[in-house]
């Protein structure tokens, strides 16, 4: 086998996609907060009835996400309406004072929906997507910011998590990469060849050959064809029309065939 050969036959055993053609995964979006909570301001003002002006706080402790959403497109958010500012709302819808209270009571599920549609809203002003929002188990170790909401005199936060849709892979067009490779293949020249004999000899006795000296071969009719040092089928010698032999090919790879104590066949 020429040494072109040998190599390409290496490279083919050893073959994997190349990496230029792999799937490439984009990196997800960074999340930047700061154009939602601009926007959660005025959605949340439309439910309060009164300016909600909202702001990220840096030094504020986050309450833990209680409520999680996913859209169609894949992005995620979790948050935790403040109950304080439900019992406020409560308090004005009913005629009194906007009065922060740390129990909304039955009647705060409504308001606390109103509040959840506003945020969802505010996310898909912020982060443009298809499909709608639907209930979503919220990831006990994602990592959540706060937002203070300042109204009526009143500070309240809402810990809020986003999480970008996942980025699906983009492979690279590759054209006709693989048809030209097989046309390739097909067209390279493999030295093939019939083990006849093999012989196992001591390292003095081969050191002692002379000139003259006869060694005993075994003759069968069952060969082996081999690429290289990699057995490919079995075979049988015939006689041929012109007085010679030929080779028959009786098993390819490793079915039906009986390797000989010395070789290995795929």
């Amino acid at each position: 086998m020429s040494p072109r050969a040998a190599k390409l036959l290496d490279e083919i055993q050893s073959w994997r996609f190349p990496a230029a053609a792999q799937p490439i995964a984009a990196a997800s979006p960074p999340i930047d907060p700061t154009t939602f909570v601009d926007l959660l301001g005025g959605h949340l003002s439309a439910v309060a009835g009164r300016p909600v002006a909202a702001s990220c706080d840096r030094t504020a402790v986050s309450p833990a996400a209680t409520t999680g959403f996913i859209r169609d497109d894949g992005w995620r958010l979790a948050f935790t309406v403040p109950v304080d500012l439900v019992g406020a709302l409560i308090s004005t819808r009913c005629g009194g004072p906007f009065v922060r209270s740390a129990t909304a009571g039955a009647g705060g599920a409504a308001i606390a929906a109103e509040l959840t549609a506003a945020v969802l809203a505010a996310a898909d002003e912020s982060w443009p997507g298809t499909g709608r929002w639907q209930p979503y188990a919220v990831d006990p170790d994602v990592a959540t910011f706060a937002v203070e909401l300042a109204a009526g005199g009143h500070v309240f936060i809402l810990g809020c998590a986003v999480t970008p849709a996942t980025v699906a892979p983009v492979v690279p067009d590759i054209g006709d990469w693989f048809p030209r490779l097989h046309a390739a293949l097909d067209t390279t020249p493999f030295a093939v060849r019939a083990v006849l004999h093999d012989r196992i000899v001591p390292l003095g006795e081969v050191l002692a050959f002379r000139v003259g000296d006869v060694l005993p071969i075994e003759t069968r009719r069952d060969v082996s064809l081999r690429l290289g040092d990699r057995a490919l089928a079995r075979g049988t010698i015939t006689p041929d029309d012109d007085g010679g032999h030929r080779v028959t090919i009786v098993a390819v790879g490793s079915a039906g065939v009986t390797p000989a104590p010395t070789e290995d066949l795929p």
